[in-house]
């Protein structure tokens, strides 16, 4: 799915609506949506996922707060629940692990927490959460755009255009000229939300 309309970013750009051109404002805003994803270091469909992680605090007297990171942003941060135990075989039964939500600071864009609390130990977390976007109730193709960031938005336009540039329907375009400087300014936006976080624990 895409990250914009295609009639938005044409409109934008001051084509017609044209099949040819339409099409490959298509393939170009998938290309880009594909770029976004990889460079976000996340996928962007709606999924439901359950993470598990081991982390093991040492010495004694300290509580810790350990960042952990999610495998995907865009978390709906409402539907976060934190379970804790000292074992994986507590963890898995209800009635013997600790539900550890209050705990926990939730980075929704980026897909991390920061869990409180933690003192000497074994600790095994599983965080349950859903994450990434709906596709759009009326275009099979776009995401609802209502909960895809505007900066989200901008950059894949902005990819797509840049990728526009070699094509020869648009060879003389001026919203497309400079693929270059389109592509700098795609990165310069994302560059912020990069789930780039070497110091976070990784599920498991």
């Amino acid at each position: 799915m895409r990250l914009a309309r295609v009639q938005d970013l044409r409109e934008a750009m001051g084509f017609d609506d044209i099949p040819d051109i339409n099409r490959a404002i298509e393939f170009a805003l998938d290309a880009a949506t594909g770029r976004c994803a990889t460079l976000l270091r996340t996928e962007f469909d709606n999924a439901n996922i359950a993470d598990t992680f081991y982390i093991q605090v040492v010495p004694a007297g300290v509580i810790f707060h350990p960042k952990v990171k999610l495998r995907q942003g865009f978390v709906d941060a409402q539907s976060v629940t934190v379970y804790r135990a000292s074992t994986l075989t507590q963890l898995d039964d209800a009635n013997l692990r600790e539900t550890w939500t209050a705990k926990v600071t939730v980075d929704a864009t980026r897909g991390t927490l920061v869990v409180g609390g933690l003192t000497a130990g074994d600790h095994f977390l599983r965080v349950i959460y859903d994450a990434g976007f709906d596709a759009d109730a009326t275009e099979a193709d776009t995401y609802d755009l209502s909960a895809v960031p505007d900066w989200l938005q901008t950059a894949a336009m902005l990819f797509a255009r840049a990728r526009l540039d070699s094509h020869p329907l648009f060879k003389e375009a001026e919203a497309t000229k400079d693929a270059a400087g389109l592509e700098s300014d795609a990165h310069q936006i994302l560059l912020p939300h990069v789930r780039y976080m070497p110091d976070a624990v990784l599920p498991y």
